[in-house]
């Protein structure tokens, strides 16, 4: 799962739709190794594959469910860690050429990027209650400018190095998971007590 858009390892919503698939419970069939050790074995994966396949979103080829039953099939056991393996390096290779050539450029995208992934956390941590969020981070995480960021908005990696525009439908789902962003440092913040 983690390989389904990998190149966004926090606030993915293709990675998190796939978690309706998990099932809720999960039963337990015991066997025995050639050792004649006992082995217990939960049909999660089993369940979890079976509702992937009879999704309606698994034929489509722009969905997350497409790519993880893709991810599956392509790989093997002992297959599997030289194939992702090379994927995250094929995508590290693209970073890498993005800092080559339009350095600038390349660099504003990804402050870019990191301003909204601070932002979303920011959100997150400011919304629990009785004030128990991770305040640390809300005052040592630095701020841009409000105005740039609300024209910017907000961003997300491709597997290809470039960042582009996260759409508003995937924004409003991580906003709405924290009821707001946090746009500012409390300590900026007179409250009235």
């Amino acid at each position: 799962m983690l390989m389904v858009d990998f190149c966004n390892p926090i606030y993915s919503t293709r990675r998190e739709s796939l978690m309706k698939y998990l099932p809720q419970s999960a039963t337990v069939s015991k066997s025995t190794d050639s050792n004649g050790k006992d082995l217990y074995m939960y049909n999660v994966l089993e369940q979890f594959l079976g509702n992937l396949r009879a999704s309606s979103a698994a034929g489509d080829p722009e969905s997350a469910e497409f790519e993880m039953l893709q991810l599956l099939d392509q790989t093997s056991d002992k297959g599997y860690i030289d194939i992702f393996t090379a994927r995250v390096n094929k995508y590290l290779e693209f970073v890498e050429d993005r800092l080559k050539g339009d350095k600038q450029a390349a660099m504003d995208d990804f402050a870019l990027l990191a301003e909204g992934r601070r932002r979303l956390y920011r959100g997150r941590e400011d919304t629990k209650p009785d004030g128990r969020g991770l305040d640390e981070f809300v005052l040592t995480l630095p701020f841009a400018d409000d105005k740039t960021f609300e024209r910017l908005g907000y961003t997300k990696m491709g597997e290809d190095g470039h960042i582009t525009q996260m759409p508003k439908d995937e924004v409003d789902h991580h906003l709405k998971r924290s009821s707001r962003p946090a746009l500012r440092c409390p300590v900026r913040v007179s409250r009235a007590d």
